[in-house]
């Protein structure tokens, strides 16, 4: 509720939990196009998709480097 009463109607709120969201929770996310819900799955996910497209300096906060695991092939 806090959070919503900062973003107002005019601006958009993205918040992001890594303990997850109450069904209250989401039902205020759903009643207002301007407010998106990120838990830690789908965080760590767009964190890796975008990784590489970083600021330098965000990537510095968080150091990530691939690491390629060879598969026996099917």
């Amino acid at each position: 509720q806090q959070f919503i009463g900062v973003i107002g109607s005019d601006y958009s709120g993205l918040y992001v939990s890594t303990g997850g969201f109450t069904g209250k929770a989401r039902q205020e996310a759903d009643k207002r196009s301007n407010l998106s819900l990120m838990d830690q799955g789908r965080f760590i996910e767009a964190l890796l998709e975008n990784y590489e497209r970083l600021d330098p300096q965000l990537q510095a906060l968080i150091p990530l480097r691939k690491v390629y695991i060879p598969i026996r092939p099917r």
